[in-house]
């Protein structure tokens, strides 16, 4: 198995290699938001903790009275393009067109701010520029 997937693992590291080249160039350019942000995920598939650490640090925050918002993807939800899932007072939408994880973390912690979207960068600009998240 290992000599099969030897050379899929190479063009995985030339791809990653390309792609921070053209970070560090320019040519691709990320988004420096104004608040606090805490980046939880990576490749793996489901099952890994993510949402459990999600949850801890939305009630950290909420707890100590900070304005938070979760932005997500909304995986496998039946809607398209941006929704706003809970401007702070539980959720707005319903578990199909949220997502499972973001309509559980607004009916879990109402006062969260919850926006799903293919671009988590816009779901982020949104959290911050019309929400009034601060983290």
């Amino acid at each position: 198995m290992r000599t099969l997937l030897t050379p899929v693992s190479w063009l995985y590291s030339g791809a990653m290699q390309l792609r921070t080249r053209l970070y560090r160039t320019g040519i691709f350019s990320g988004y420096q938001s104004n608040v606090p942000v805490i980046s939880v995920g990576n490749l793996s598939v489901g099952g890994t903790g993510k949402t459990p650490l999600v949850e801890y640090l939305a009630s950290y925050f909420l707890e100590h009275s900070y304005t938070v918002a979760v932005v997500s993807r909304g995986y496998k939800r039946a809607s398209r393009g941006q929704v706003i899932v809970s401007r702070g007072v539980g959720p707005e939408v319903s578990v199909d067109q949220a997502g499972d994880e973001p309509y559980m973390l607004s009916v879990l912690y109402p006062n969260l701010r919850v926006v799903v979207d293919k671009s988590r960068v816009d779901a982020a600009k949104t959290a911050v520029n019309r929400l009034d998240a601060d983290v």
